[in-house]
């Protein structure tokens, strides 16, 4: 019996950080009410922070998977999600900027392969 070990499927690595990353994101709100902790900053502040990184991350990653359609309304969507968190929360700028920043960039490379 020869059993293939490649998988069909290139995307398979990309699709699980992104299953990782939401179920870490997830995780880590159930699990900080039970610990008992308490963050200095408003829970709409935090939820937006937190929103924010996780669609820009998110959507990184799903430029490689996606097509070029896609990849452009993903990072419209993105980009006007980060555009508006900013004028919000000014001070989270620092953060969010570099984030967009990698999301503009990996579209560029991204939308110009083959």
């Amino acid at each position: 019996m020869d059993i293939d070990v490649k998988r069909k499927n290139s995307n398979w690595p990309l699709i699980l950080s992104i299953v990782a990353i939401l179920l870490l994101v997830i995780g880590w709100h159930i699990i900080s009410p039970f610990l008992g902790l308490t963050l200095e900053i408003t829970g709409i502040a935090w939820g937006v922070l937190v929103a924010t990184t996780t669609l820009l991350c998110v959507s990184i990653i799903l430029f490689f998977i996606l097509g070029t359609l896609s990849i452009i309304s993903v990072g419209i969507a993105a980009s006007i999600w980060t555009v508006i968190a900013i004028v919000i929360f000014p001070i989270m700028f620092p953060i969010f900027v570099p984030l967009w920043i990698i999301l503009l960039l990996v579209g560029i490379i991204v939308s110009g392969r083959p």
